[in-house]
């Protein structure tokens, strides 16, 4: 360098005036060496200008008439630490170096500098945004006995033998980095050493972002057991962020371990309580758990194996259960269920079946507007969208709903705030026995339709569990009930009359000449109890009088034989949904029947039938359920048969007899006016509800 120094001497007189390079001035002018960066710059204003002295190395080339072009992107240190070739070649100082760059070096596509590597490969920006300096790395490193060069910061930054080189005091720092550096290369889509730069910063210090993101590559790849562990350690150590509890549950919920998913978005929606998108992340894994169950609940229903089918629907619903009063429960503890305003009731009901609508929802409502209630209700398939009427009601009914998600999210939210909540069913669908024989309902039900009456069957049975109290159509049903709601008590509230009958008149039936048996059907379900029980009998007496006609409004296969045989004394009229068209038909008649087996399903069926004729003070003919067994004074206001002889004695009794058939119309109707009117019903009703507050309180 001396050598250099004075050679260029000879024509520094025409060197340009360039900006100090303080480093290279106090280096290479020994008698400057203790001079710091201020003393440098006096010393170059008052005295190296003058004393022709070089102030840069690019200075000193150029006096050498040496091409500087590329000198501005040229690092000496970095090119002879790099190469380790060129060190012989140029006596290992600068010029030498540069030159063999411009004349040799660019060409074989060598670095000019550190700068130049981060530029060609893209962490240009990077580097300039952490502020990293090889000098001072280098440094650092030495005086702790580790000695690094350009390759080894190069190899760093590349990730190609990815290893640890520390880069300031404190690991946290360096942590950080590398997380960054590991941000950049998945950035640009090379995740391998992205994840080479997360494990890295691991290494320095323990904590969750790196964990979580090594969590992500293996998420990305579906490695969901190396993804769990991961997320579990980053939340262990500070990671809190939205997204890991979402890929975390998600991770869980593909291993089918849905009590852990479950756990973990209620972890998220404690954390992010001001935000709902927990709730609604929570709403789809629970839709989503539900569907995948469902391929099990099919296979129990179609193998009829019922006791798996309840347990499994069962446990599922508590599932969801649990996973939305844990949910209810960030906000603070449930609410006790005192001081309810009794006279504001809601009913979540089923608006499929208009029988459905008019006994349990529409008469109720009119009954309990007569006693002074507020009354609203909600489809349950709509409950979700309805879900802000709940706010406004202390005292909850569900009726005929099954355990779908939204009804069980529906049901816990009531519970939590301290609501009443009541369960309401009309008939046996909930009890393991139902539906009954698939032969029974004489081909109008498919295999597919029997799968789904096998599951409705397990999900009204669990959902009643969810409720405080029952309420029953029946005696039958309130004992059934009463075994499964949490209080072990159910309420009857049977089926009556509403202003639709009250608009009814009781018209006086024509002469015919004829004597009519009426036999209304407005389910497919007990095509076969007909034919077993009250067919024979039937079939007898059509033979023995001639003027006997049966008629039959709805559901009916009779055999063909017997179709075409009385031709003439059976008539067919079509099922009608409108309950006015129906009592046309029904008005007409003499007789009526209601033919059900008798079995633990058709036990708990209400008498409505029979109270409905004996509105018009038509006297019935009735199988022996339990149900009619409680409600019908045998041979006073209705005849009850057991057996195919029964049926027949009891309808050739009221056949033979006029005046019989118009005495019993007459007592029926007494008591039927009585006991099944609005304002009797709504008595009844009112002190139901009363004592279901009285207990609760």
């Amino acid at each position: 360098m001396k050598r250099l120094l004075n050679s260029g001497s000879r024509n520094k007189s025409q060197l340009p005036d360039k900006d100090l390079d303080k480093e290279f001035y106090g280096k290479v002018y020994y008698d400057l060496a203790k001079m710091d960066d201020t003393a440098l710059e006096k010393h170059w204003r008052l005295h190296g200008r003058s004393e022709k002295r070089f102030p840069s190395l690019k200075s000193l080339a150029q006096s050498l008439g040496v091409d500087v072009s590329y000198f501005d992107e040229f690092c000496p240190d970095f090119y002879l630490d790099y190469y380790s070739d060129v060190v012989s070649l140029c006596e290992g100082s600068s010029i030498p170096a540069y030159k063999h760059y411009v004349d040799a070096g660019k060409a074989e596509g060598r670095l000019a500098s550190f700068a130049t590597f981060l530029r060609n490969n893209h962490l240009d920006h990077f580097i300039a945004r952490k502020d990293l300096n090889p000098a001072s790395v280098f440094s650092f490193n030495k005086k702790k006995g580790v000695h690094l060069s350009y390759k080894n910061l190069m190899d760093m930054l590349q990730m190609e033998q990815p290893t640890k080189i520390a880069l300031s005091e404190e690991n946290e720092i360096d942590a950080d980095f590398y997380i960054q550096l590991g941000k950049h290369y998945e950035t640009s889509g090379q995740e391998e050493k992205a994840r080479s730069a997360y494990l890295i910063s691991c290494m320095l210090s323990k904590n969750g972002q790196a964990l979580e993101l090594i969590g992500n590559y293996y998420y990305r790849r579906k490695n969901f057991l190396t993804s769990i562990q991961y997320y579990k350690a980053a939340l262990n150590n500070g990671a809190s962020g939205r997204w890991i509890f979402e890929h975390l549950s998600e991770c869980y919920f593909q291993k089918e371990d849905y009590a852990s998913a479950f756990d973990v978005l209620v972890q998220g929606k404690a954390h992010f309580q001001e935000v709902l998108l927990f709730d609604e992340l929570i709403d789809m894994k629970v839709k989503q758990f539900w569907q995948r169950r469902q391929t099990i609940h099919d296979a129990y229903a179609l193998m009829q194996d019922r006791e798996s089918l309840l347990r499994v629907v069962g446990e599922d619903v508590n599932t969801i259960n649990g996973v939305y009063t844990s949910m209810y429960r960030t906000y603070g503890e449930p609410l006790a269920k005192v001081k309810q305003n009794k006279k504001r009731i809601l009913i979540v009901g089923d608006f499929f079946l208009p029988q459905c609508i008019r006994y349990r929802i529409d008469q109720k409502i009119e009954q309990l507007e007569s006693a002074g209630y507020e009354c609203d209700t909600i489809d349950w398939i709509k409950v979700s969208e309805d879900h802000s009427k709940f706010a406004f009601y202390d005292f909850v009914i569900f009726y005929r709903t099954p355990a779908v998600p939204e009804i069980v999210k529906a049901m816990t939210y009531c519970n939590y705030m301290g609501k009443v909540v009541v369960y309401e069913i009309d008939d046996m669908v909930f009890d393991r026995e139902y539906p009954i024989d698939i032969e029974s309902y004489g081909g109008y039900v498919s295999l597919d339709q029997y799968k789904d009456l096998t599951k409705g069957m397990a999900l009204f049975n669990s959902a009643m569990k969810l409720a405080d109290f029952g309420l029953a159509s029946t005696l039958p049903l309130q004992e059934k009930i009463s075994r499964f709601v949490p209080s072990g008590i159910c309420y009857v509230h049977r089926n009556g009359f509403d202003s639709k009958n009250y608009s009814q008149t009781e018209d006086k039936r024509p002469q015919k000449g004829k004597v009519d048996l009426f036999y209304g059907s407005g389910t497919k379900a007990h095509n076969s109890d007909f034919i077993e029980e009250a067919l024979p009998a039937i079939v007898r007496l059509l033979d023995e009088y001639p003027d006997l006609r049966l008629v039959v409004a709805g559901y009916l296969n009779l055999p063909e034989a017997i179709n075409k045989k009385y031709a003439s004394q059976i008539r067919f009229l079509p099922f009608v949904s409108s309950v006015e068209a129906y009592w046309s038909y029904l008005k007409q008649a003499d007789i009526n029947i209601a033919v059900l087996s008798s079995d633990i399903i058709n036990d708990g069926k209400s008498e409505l039938k029979w109270f409905e004729a004996g509105y018009f003070s038509i006297p019935s003919v009735v199988s022996s359920t339990k149900n009619y067994r409680d409600v019908i004074d045998n041979g006073n206001d209705g005849i009850i048969a057991d057996t195919p002889d029964a049926w027949y004695k009891g309808l050739k009794e009221l056949i033979d007899s006029t005046d019989r058939r118009l005495e019993m119309g007459r007592v029926v109707k007494e008591r039927v006016m009585q006991e099944y009117s609005i304002d009797n019903l709504a008595s009844t009703l009112d002190a139901s509800i009363n004592d279901m507050l009285e207990k609760v309180n």
